[in-house]
């Protein structure tokens, strides 16, 4: 029975994909979007709620503009299951609405207070919303719940770039002793003049 919904699932994200290939051969991105919503809404509601497939549909709307849709298909799906893997695609992903982003984020952080993750995510929210010390915070927060190579990465690229040089050390030697993770390409303060 697993194995049978799993199938399934790839199928229909097989069939999203379809969907959005065939449509982009000769279609605008508008008529596009309308193959894919279609497909979309006939989805079972557990789908909507799967990981791989929320991020997958909102990779496609993306890929089509829709990047206000593609945040809320990912904070439709939180909201109802939460996952791991999606609250950190929805921190690492720019939609063009990061104010509202961490609004969102930050009443999710009310219902998981200790959630290393969210706070991840929070810290990238807030580099993008250019909110050097808030994200400061959060990023130490993350750490201090449950280190890991990418917090400790980012807030040492964040103080190397705040000027604070002997802390961003720190927090590199500790990326570092921990496994390696890909760094996210996002926005930091210029460095103060000397």
């Amino acid at each position: 029975p697993d194995e049978l919904e799993q199938l399934k699932l790839r199928i229909f994200m097989e069939q999203l994909y379809g969907a959005y290939n065939t449509a982009s051969e000769t279609s605008s991105d508008e008529e596009i979007l309308d193959e894919v919503r279609k497909l979309w809404k006939k989805a079972p509601s557990k789908y909507k709620e799967e990981a791989k497939v929320v991020k997958h549909y909102a990779g496609l709307l993306q890929k089509c503009g829709s990047h206000l849709d593609a945040a809320k298909v990912i904070e439709n799906a939180l909201d109802s299951n939460w996952s791991t893997e999606l609250v950190l695609e929805y921190g690492a992903t720019d939609f063009g609405a990061n104010q509202q982003q961490l609004l969102v984020a930050e009443a999710w952080l009310k219902e998981r207070p200790a959630n290393s993750e969210l706070m991840l995510s929070l810290g990238r929210i807030c580099l993008r919303n250019q909110l050097w010390g808030k994200a400061r915070e959060y990023y130490s927060a993350s750490i201090k719940v449950a280190p890991s190579a990418a917090a400790h990465e980012e807030l040492s690229m964040l103080l190397r770039n705040l000027g604070e040089i002997a802390q961003a050390e720190a927090h590199f030697k500790s990326f570092t002793d921990l496994t390696g993770s890909k760094l996210l390409h996002l926005p930091m303060p210029d460095l103060p003049e000397s």
